[in-house]
């Protein structure tokens, strides 16, 4: 039963689902639990998909220069993320998942009918929630992931992933700003 559950939430509830079974398997509350590397990795994987995604529609669809921006720095930090963590996925014998979760899937679609600044703020709402939910992902593997390697990684990445959020949110902010 935990695994239909598990399929159907969304990623940053799949990471929460993983730690109460944790805590209730084990007894112990306050001891992160060990997430899984192949869940890592899928999680991983979908969201630099979906933020490459993301920054590639906004590349296209937008006007605003603090939007473009930050879109431009999404999709190159997206390429870089999604090689290194292929790369040790598959000297692990990790097979990354290839299709993003649903609800991805449906922003997209969503995303890709607006325009001007409908487009933006939809845009950025999306991109910073997909910024949080990788934070959330990526502090998990650091502090309680097994393989090296992958802790390795996400620990080099939150820094960068920290300074994308702070750029979304000042793109954010200034958009906010202009149509008041």
């Amino acid at each position: 039963m935990f695994a239909q559950v598990y399929q159907k939430r969304p990623q940053r509830l799949r990471v929460r689902a993983l730690a109460a079974t944790a805590r209730a398997t084990t007894g112990r509350q306050n001891q992160l639990p060990v997430v899984p590397d192949q869940v890592f990795v899928d999680n991983a994987i979908k969201e630099g998909m979906y933020g490459l995604l993301l920054g590639t529609l906004a590349v296209e669809k937008s006007r605003d220069p603090h939007v473009r921006t930050f879109a431009e720095n999404m999709i190159r930090d997206n390429q870089r993320l999604n090689i290194e963590l292929t790369s040790i996925a598959e000297r692990k014998g990790i097979t990354p998942a290839k299709v993003l979760d649903p609800q991805q899937r449906t922003m997209m679609q969503q995303l890709s009918q607006l325009s001007g600044q409908d487009f933006d703020c939809r845009f950025l709402v999306a991109a910073l929630n997909e910024h949080k939910t990788a934070l959330e992902t990526l502090k998990q593997e650091t502090q309680a992931g097994r393989d090296k390697d992958l802790q390795r990684l996400a620990s080099n990445i939150l820094p960068k992933l920290r300074s994308h959020l702070n750029l979304g949110r000042k793109a954010k902010a200034m958009l906010e700003t202009r149509f008041r």
